[in-house]
């Protein structure tokens, strides 16, 4: 699991970086 909230701020970054690449 993620140590700290950067962490998830950037995987959730990349994940909607990623979808928002196929809409």
């Amino acid at each position: 699991m993620p140590k700290s909230i950067k962490d998830v701020a950037k995987l959730a970054g990349v994940s909607i970086g990623c979808v928002s690449k196929y809409l």
